[in-house]
């Protein structure tokens, strides 16, 4: 049931990287005593925002102890994961965004936010997108393919949907990236600082 599904956000420490827009559709159609439920919710997600916004200025004071070569090796380290979807030079997935060169483009403070912030802005045919399909299953993630008849939808790294166009009842944009959220509670601050001076040093 829906409070049964609150009730676990609220124990839950990844729930904290949810959208309170997302929480809003999901919940708000369900009644103004459900949604109700979600304030103590929505106002934990807020108040670590601010705490992702106040780290994002502590670690920009630091970058310049930033280091490449440690940089290169939280990347491609499996805490990271960047390279199950992202890829510098020949190497990494094609899941999101090729990042070679994405040091000419974007500073300091636009990677750390793309990594502490992963839903708030999308690259160009890497929008996310939610299907709802006629037996009312949901899916969200990447349309990777679209013949006219069928779409692939990339839901994460490794997961990938085929899904009829008559099997979808409604296809709209999603506000939530695929790319897993929370990174910021895996890496140190140093380990930050080096990704991001790695990220920005692919000229």
């Amino acid at each position: 049931t829906a409070l049964n599904t609150l009730n676990a956000l609220a124990t839950a420490p990844a729930a904290t990287t949810l959208n309170p827009e997302e929480l809003r559709k999901l919940f708000e159609p369900l009644g103004t005593d459900v949604y109700a439920k979600t304030t103590p919710l929505i106002e934990r997600i807020q108040e670590e925002n601010k705490q992702r916004i106040a780290r994002i200025d502590q670690l920009l004071k630091n970058i310049d102890s930033g280091d490449v070569t440690r940089g290169q090796k939280v990347f491609h380290s499996a805490k990271a994961a960047c390279t199950a979807c992202h890829r510098i030079a020949y190497l990494g997935g094609r899941v999101g965004p090729d990042l070679t060169r994405i040091g000419q483009i974007r500073t300091e403070r636009d990677l750390l936010e793309a990594v502490l912030f992963p839903s708030a802005s999308f690259v160009q045919s890497f929008e996310p997108v939610s299907v709802i399909t006629t037996e009312g299953q949901i899916y969200s993630g990447v349309v990777r393919d679209d013949n006219g008849h069928t779409i692939v939808l990339q839901l994460d790294a490794q997961k990938q949907m085929r899904l009829l166009h008559s099997e979808i009842d409604e296809q709209r944009a999603s506000p939530t990236s695929i790319m897993p959220a929370g990174l910021d509670k895996h890496l140190s601050d140093q380990q930050l600082i080096d990704l991001i001076k790695f990220l920005k040093a692919s000229q």
